[in-house]
């Protein structure tokens, strides 16, 4: 039996992840600053102590998509520690992010 991500026990955050993944790294740090901002102005009262508690968990040797860009890192980190119910209420505006930041993302083909 494969081994389960912690983002696959949601299927809808399992889509967003990969969807993610699959982005240009310009795409996926603007998303990714968008959602450090959603996550942190909902925990405003407890910002402090939501910082905290993600720069004590120790990352692995990025062997992960996510793992190469800290900003990227970060956000994911945040989703992963966010209460699954939030979790859940944060995912479609992640989705409104990914869409409107991959359409104003200038694309390789005018380079």
């Amino acid at each position: 039996m494969k081994n389960q991500r912690w983002y696959e026990e949601n299927s809808q955050l399992k889509i967003i992840m990969e969807t993610l993944s699959s982005l240009s790294e310009e795409v996926q740090v603007a998303v990714a600053n968008d959602v450090i901002q959603m996550i942190l102005e909902h925990k405003s009262n407890y910002t402090d102590e939501f910082i905290e508690k993600i720069h004590l968990i120790h990352y692995p040797v990025g062997r992960r998509w996510y793992d190469k860009n800290e900003t990227v890192l970060a956000a994911i980190e945040m989703i992963k520690h966010i209460e699954k119910e939030k979790q859940q209420d944060l995912l479609l505006e992640i989705l409104y992010s990914i869409l409107y930041f991959n359409q104003t993302s200038p694309s390789i083909d005018s380079i």
